[in-house]
This record gives C-alpha cells, sequence and structure tokens, in this order.
C-alpha cells in the first residue's frame, strides 16, 4: 500500500505493508469491481482538493462515462451487459473508498436503470438503449410523492409544478426518473431532461459533505410532459419486483458507508504507521505499538468487516431475487428487505465511528484541511443525517416480533421506513 501524499517513506512501514495491503485490497472479484478500482485510483490524487472545491465533477464524470458502469445493469438486449446487482454494489463501495460524491451519483444512475428495466415496455427499453448509446447519466428525485410536486393530466400528457429534491445528480444528469401516484390508475412514471423547458434552475446544497454529489432542489414551472416522456403503463405494477429499485437504493447508500468507513480505515491507518507521533505517556517508541491505537484499530476494522459481511449477504440475496424476474414471490422479496435493513444499519454505524476514530488514532497533526481525512466523516453524516437510527431499529425489532416487514418508502428510499 503506497503511502498517501505527503507522509514520509521511513523504516516504520518496511515490512509492515505487505499484510496491510492484503486486508485493505483483496483481488477484485468480477469485472465490476475491478474496473471501480481503477477508477477509484484515477481519482484518489486530488480527491481532498476536489472535495473542498465542491460543485460540478467535470474530470471524474468523464471518467465515470467511460468507465462502462453505467450501462452495465442495462439488459443485454438494450445494448447492456445485463450484470448482476452484486458486482455493481461492490462498485459503488470501491469508489466510496475513495469519493463517495461520485460512488453516489454511480449509485443513484444504478437505482434508475433498475426503475425503468422493471417498469418495462418499449419506451422503457427504448430510453434504456439510448443510455447505452449517448452515455447517458440518471437520477431520480426522492420526495415526487409530497405536496412540493404537483401532477395533473393534460390532454394525453401531463403538467408538473413544484419542487423536486435530489440526494445525487442535479448538476450532472441527462436524465431524471421521476414516478408519482395517479389516482385513476397505477403509479405514473416518466422520464425528463434537465433541458426540459421549465425545468430549473438547479439550487445545489451548500452541505459540508457530499460536496460533489450535485444533491439539491430543482424547481418545475408548467413542464409539459408529452407521450414521448411518459413511459405508459409499467408491465406489471402489482408484483413485488416493481419495489425493487427502492430496496437498491437503500443498498446503494448502505455501500457508500461501507465503503466510506474502509476509505477512512485505510488512509488513518497509513498515517499512523507513517507519520504519528506515539503520546508522551505511553511508554512506546512507536506510535503503533501503543496497546490503545491497536486496540481501537482492531473495533474499527471488525465493525467495518462486520458491516461487509452483511452487505455481501444482501447482495447476493438481491441477485437472486433480480433473477427471478417477475416469478419474484412476495416472501423473498421481504427478507431481502430485512436482509438489506441489517445491513444498512450496520454500515452507517461503521461510517460514523471509523470516520472520527480515526482522529484520536492519528493524532492532532493529520487534522489539516490538505490531508482532507475529514470528508469521510463529513460525507458519512451528510449521507446519514436524514435518517433516525432508532426508528430503522425500532422497524426492524418489531418485524423480529411479529410485525411488518421493514420496507424503504418510495418517496424517501433510505430515509424512512414505510411501518415507521
Amino acid at each position: 500500500m503506497s503511502n498517501p501524499p505527503g507522509l514520509p517513506q521511513d523504516g516504520r512501514t518496511q515490512g509492515a505493508g505487505s499484510h496491510a495491503r492484503l486486508f485493505f485490497e483483496a483481488p477484485a472479484s468480477d469485472t465490476w469491481t475491478a474496473r471501480a478500482h481503477g477508477l477509484r485510483r484515477a481519482l484518489q490524487a486530488d480527491a481532498p482538493v476536489r472535495d473542498q472545491a465542491g460543485g460540478r465533477p467535470v474530470a471524474a464524470l468523464a471518467l465515470l462515462k467511460g468507465s462502462g458502469l453505467l450501462s452495465a445493469l442495462v439488459p443485454v438486449p438494450q445494448g447492456g451487459a445485463g450484470a448482476a446487482v452484486s458486482g455493481l454494489l461492490r462498485a459503488v463501495r470501491e469508489l466510496a473508498r475513495t469519493d463517495a460524491s461520485v460512488a453516489l451519483l454511480l449509485g443513484h444512475h444504478l437505482g434508475a436503470m433498475l426503475g425503468l428495466a422493471v417498469h418495462g415496455g418499449d419506451r422503457a427499453a427504448a430510453l434504456l438503449a439510448a443510455t447505452v448509446s449517448q452515455r447517458w447519466l440518471w437520477t431520480h428525485p426522492l420526495d415526487t410523492d409530497l405536496p412540493t410536486l404537483s401532477a395533473r393530466r393534460i390532454g394525453s400528457g401531463w403538467l408538473l409544478d413544484g419542487e423536486l429534491h435530489a440526494a445525487a445528480g442535479l448538476h450532472a444528469a441527462d436524465r431524471l426518473l421521476l414516478s408519482w401516484p395517479d389516482t385513476r390508475g397505477p403509479r405514473v412514471a416518466a422520464s425528463l431532461r434537465l433541458d426540459h423547458p421549465g425545468v430549473g434552475p438547479v439550487r445545489l446544497d451548500d452541505g459540508f459533505g457530499l460536496r460533489q454529489a450535485g444533491g439539491g432542489s430543482l424547481p418545475l414551472t408548467a413542464v409539459h410532459l408529452g407521450e414521448t416522456e411518459w413511459l405508459g403503463p409499467a408491465v406489471r405494477p402489482s408484483a413485488p419486483r416493481a419495489g425493487l429499485h427502492t430496496l437498491l437504493q437503500q443498498a446503494v447508500r448502505t455501500e457508500v458507508f461501507i465503503g466510506t468507513a474502509w476509505g477512512a480505515l485505510e488512509e488513518g491507518r497509513a498515517y499512523t504507521v507513517t507519520a504519528s507521533r506515539p503520546w508522551i505517556h505511553s511508554g512506546v517508541e512507536r506510535h503503533e505499538d501503543d496497546p490503545w491505537i491497536q486496540r481501537r484499530y482492531g473495533e474499527l476494522a471488525l465493525n467495518v468487516q462486520a458491516a461487509t459481511e452483511l452487505a455481501d449477504r444482501a447482495g447476493r440475496a438481491f441477485d437472486l431475487v433480480q433473477a427471478a424476474g417477475d416469478a419474484l414471490a412476495s416472501e423473498a422479496h421481504d427478507a431481502l428487505a430485512v436482509q438489506i435493513a441489517d445491513a444498512h444499519l450496520e454500515a452507517a454505524a461503521a461510517a460514523d465511528a471509523a470516520g472520527s476514530g480515526i482522529f484520536e488514532l492519528m493524532g492532532a497533526r493529520s487534522a489539516t484541511v490538505a490531508n482532507g481525512y475529514d470528508r469521510f466523516w463529513r460525507d458519512a453524516r451528510a449521507l446519514r443525517l436524514p435518517q433516525r437510527t432508532d426508528a430503522h431499529q425500532r422497524a426492524l425489532g418489531r418485524w423480529l416480533l411479529g410485525g411488518a416487514v421493514p420496507l424503504p418508502t418510495p418517496s424517501t428510499p433510505a430515509a424512512a421506513f414505510a411501518a415507521s
């Protein structure tokens, strides 16, 4: 494992890096994780600088579009790779180890791709094919069921007014996938260009974390969606498979948490063994020989490994659910929801603990703007803020005691459970 920029190359690192490299850099298990690893390495050198700058990550977006990851989940008949969900979730995790904003951009795009594929029909298929040929990046808002959006029928189309909110992609997406309830029938889904008349301008959040994710609000003023934008009725709107994209969004956030935790632990460890000085009363010559430092790193490593195992289990279950297609049973869907909820809670806690905990292990000299180690904690907190941890825990406990399955709501995929 190479030292981060600015760290000394001294004798302390000799003989100490090989086992850590195996721990932090296990060989990629599939094509998509390998591609994400290459992209992460390209993003690593200037990650702190881009985080400080915020805004639109122009170079990173170009690399993401050139990676092939955007078309991976598109079904083979539409020109995509038809990849399994688990490999792409691991790709999100890999990117988040260096850049949670880019990881979240990919994750929101994957949610839209699965939403289109599950919706079905000729128009959705055409949009999926265009995504491959045009290398489109998609995102989708979180609150289309809320009173901030008004949608009413106008002839064969719809007229939208109000404001949308999204956690990522508003500054970079080529298309938005929208969905809203229709009192006369199933939910309506549509594709929206960000340069469509009446859309914008985007108002980006000025948050302290996820500074290049492109979260914010999007005003809509008399936006008319005709038949070309409206996807038409879903092929099987009431099937258990219809809700998979909301589960995928929760799984994506889980992976961003896990990647953030791994990134904090890896960079914190590198600084500790190369630059940290022992506490004056520790009685050791090398900081890494301090028993308290060793114990705390062990605790953080156990936390992130536990979250990783839970997420991998959920990823494997997602592959089985995805392969079932329209034959998916509601019991399998609900079991997947529980596994994702388990992993999500553990991952959020691990990211929080690692992102803040590394500073007391690295020491005061690590806490500089130039080092940028604080981005891990800030990104994790920004992603976790919309949630109420106690509500998630209560929902899981209620399910265990015989209550409802802890499903994420369609309007806020990772912020609340429908049964809370």
